[in-house]
């Protein structure tokens, strides 16, 4: 279900419906164009049977979304995970996703509202999952999980042809199967990704030592500046970490737990240059992940605007 406002949050309308199968629709992820279009994408994962990307657009003229389409394809992966989708500055719109079990990261692309151009990142047999674009201008990055580590896929042409693999974590880090998130702010790339922990109950999400945020002064060719930017309290770990640009330099959002995942915080720090960082203010506690985990991909998505997240 979807509500929308208009007026900044003051007021918001009726929930709507993505016409979704029921019970099987997981993870969506929205985005708005330039012409002020709605656009969402999400994971089908039905049992028993493949999983499929869809995507689907708000018609504000009718008040209805359109009626789903499947971006992948049955000659992918069966086992596809989480979609993004991004609003390019040259109007296109652009998905990224990868699969549990493949080594190739799949991007659709669409310019002229009808037709997406679909194509496959398979630079050699490396394992790549949970990818995370960013972007400034034509220039657009793929943040992903590699094993043990973290990598970036550039493209400087708006996402028509990419570089070869970059990676992001420094030597020995322990790097956590978590998915990474990654920003452009004052012509640095950051990239968030997760070090240490172990596994925790619910949905098998990683419990994090600390997250690490990356810088690449260079567009994403290399990376130095590894800063740990979370460290939770003894006992304790962080989950679900995610980057985000503000009007003054950069946000990094983050759950706080205590083991179970059912007693904790959200909060989020700040920082100007990706470097130094702030004391994480807490936006909400006590709250379970379950209540929280919408807040992260928000946090992704629509940003922060001063210091107050949206």
């Amino acid at each position: 279900r979807w509500l929308f406002t208009h007026d900044g949050g003051a007021t918001w309308g009726p929930a709507l419906r993505v016409p979704a199968r029921p019970d099987v629709s997981v993870n969506p992820a929205v985005t708005v164009d330039g012409a002020g279009v709605f656009h969402v994408v999400w994971l089908e994962n039905p049992p028993r049977e493949r999983r499929r990307v869809m995507f689907a657009t708000y018609l504000a003229e009718t008040d209805v979304f359109t009626v789903p389409l499947e971006l992948s394809d049955a000659s992918q992966p069966s086992a596809v995970d989480k979609p993004w989708i991004a609003s390019l500055p040259d109007g296109a719109l652009f998905v990224a996703y990868g699969s549990d079990s493949g080594s190739s990261l799949f991007v659709a692309r669409r310019t002229d509202g009808v037709t997406w151009q679909k194509s496959t990142l398979a630079p050699n047999g490396t394992l790549r999952n949970v990818v995370f674009p960013c972007f400034e201008g034509a220039t657009l990055h793929l943040a992903y999980l590699v094993p043990s580590g973290v990598e970036v896929m550039t493209s400087r042409d708006s996402g028509k042809t990419f570089d070869a693999p970059v990676r992001v974590d420094a030597p020995k880090e322990d790097v956590a199967f978590e998915p990474p998130s990654c920003v452009v702010s004052g012509g640095a790339l950051f990239v968030a990704y997760g070090v240490g922990g172990g596994v925790g109950s619910i949905d098998r999400m990683a419990l994090l030592d600390g997250v690490m945020v990356a810088r690449s002064s260079d567009g994403g060719r290399t990376f130095s500046d590894h800063v740990l930017a979370v460290s939770p309290p003894r006992a304790r770990h962080a989950m679900l970490p995610r980057l985000a640009r503000t009007d003054t330099g950069l946000a990094l959002g983050a759950y706080v737990e205590r083991g179970d995942a059912a007693h904790g915080w959200f909060q989020v720090a700040f920082s100007g240059d990706g470097a130094a960082w702030s004391e994480p203010v807490v936006v909400a506690s006590p709250v379970g992940i379950e209540t929280a985990r919408g807040s992260f991909d928000a946090l992704a998505q629509l940003g922060v605007q001063g210091e107050e997240p949206l």
